[in-house]
């Protein structure tokens, strides 16, 4: 694995980028010092599945130095560390991995460019959204980045992107994008920042 970043947004907080780039059987041997589940892993029929749950635990561990503690994942799909603190939020995308450690509820995305992405705006963004955007490429990225982070934050199921998640502002200067939550009689706003890495698109939850 090669670690191509780490941002420190604030204190006790951490974001992880790393390629992957190796076999599952030198993941494996790097592993075997590790605390996993085994059998969830041969329980996995794909293979580049697998290098991506073996790569998010090295990198854990590469983040959190002297943690042996796997990913397990509560009943909406979200994951925890067995120890519950920190807490964490993982994304994936053609090749690369973003994990956030943190000591509250949080939530990232990472993207890789997608030259259709303007083929399925109307599936995720309503009208004033799209009114917001300007370079239409790019923010199509991060909005649709910014939506999955939203929902990895709140870690709910029956959470819909374009229904129960509505980005209201987007500041260019300062990389950062307000975006808010609203579920029946529940309301969350979030602050987010957003960033170009390479050819990806990554934005990550503003914790205050």
């Amino acid at each position: 694995m090669a670690l191509v970043q780490t941002i420190q947004p604030k204190k006790k907080e951490i974001i992880g980028l790393w390629r992957f780039e190796e076999s599952i059987d030198d993941l494996v041997n790097q592993i075997q010092s590790l605390h996993f589940n085994q059998e969830k892993l041969l329980s996995i029929s794909s293979e580049a599945r697998k290098i991506e749950w073996l790569s998010t635990r090295l990198l854990i561990q590469e983040l959190l130095d002297g943690n042996m503690a796997d990913i397990i994942y509560d009943e909406n799909g979200k994951p925890h560390l067995e120890s519950k603190r920190p807490f964490i939020s993982i994304s994936h995308s053609k090749g690369m991995c973003a994990l956030f450690l943190s000591e509250q509820p949080n939530g990232v995305d990472l993207q890789i460019f997608n030259s259709r992405i303007g083929t399925i705006k109307d599936k995720f963004l309503n009208p004033s959204e799209l009114a917001l955007i300007k370079d239409d490429v790019d923010d199509l990225h991060y909005f649709w980045c910014t939506k999955e982070a939203v929902f990895k934050a709140h870690g709910r199921k029956k959470i819909y992107l374009k229904d129960h998640i509505l980005i209201t502002h987007i500041n260019r200067c300062n990389h950062s994008i307000n975006a808010t939550l609203v579920n029946g009689d529940f309301r969350q706003d979030f602050s987010l920042t957003y960033l170009k890495i390479e050819n990806y698109y990554l934005v990550y939850t503003s914790i205050d």
